[in-house]
């Protein structure tokens, strides 16, 4: 059996803009506090390399919201490029996806960079969705427990 465990993490940002009334900026990605939430993928070892995808043991929520009294470009970005390691080995980390639950955030997957952009907006927003991850389980790592983490900003140019 492979097993990893992949976190996701995203502090609680306050931004506050001189010529904003009430410029706030508020993103959480998993529990509030200082939790980081932890996706398990348990790969039994028939399958392991068989491209059969493999479920994430718990979904991740994702909430942000930003308020501007005027058009504030905005964009929210993940830093994937970590992998996946276990010792010398590694996965690439371009083997996970998500899908949303409530569409508020595109589905997809991540590409190792350090500012995939997952949404853009510009103007006041909330979102609130939950992601699914999933594991595309296509090649064949050496056994181990393999570790990684992804970090999601919010960036104001």
């Amino acid at each position: 059996m492979v097993a990893f465990v992949w976190s996701t993490q995203a502090t609680a940002q306050i931004v506050f803009l001189a010529d904003r009334a009430v410029p706030r900026v508020r993103l959480v990605v998993g529990p509030t506090g200082s939790a980081v939430d932890e996706v398990v993928f348990n790969v039994p070892a028939a399958q392991v390399g068989s491209g059969a995808a493999i479920a994430g043991d718990i979904s991740v929520r994702f909430f942000m919201r930003a308020r501007f009294t005027s058009p504030q470009p905005m964009s929210i970005t993940v830093d994937s490029t970590g992998g996946l390691n276990s010792g010398g080995n590694s996965i690439p980390v371009t083997e996970l996806s998500w899908t949303s639950a409530d569409g508020d955030i595109p589905a997809g997957s991540f590409d190792g960079s350090s500012s995939q952009v997952l949404y853009s907006f510009n103007t006041s927003q909330r979102l609130t969705d939950t992601l699914s991850f999933s594991y595309s389980n296509t090649s064949v790592p050496a056994a181990g427990s393999y570790t990684g983490r992804v970090t999601y900003t919010v960036v104001l140019p």
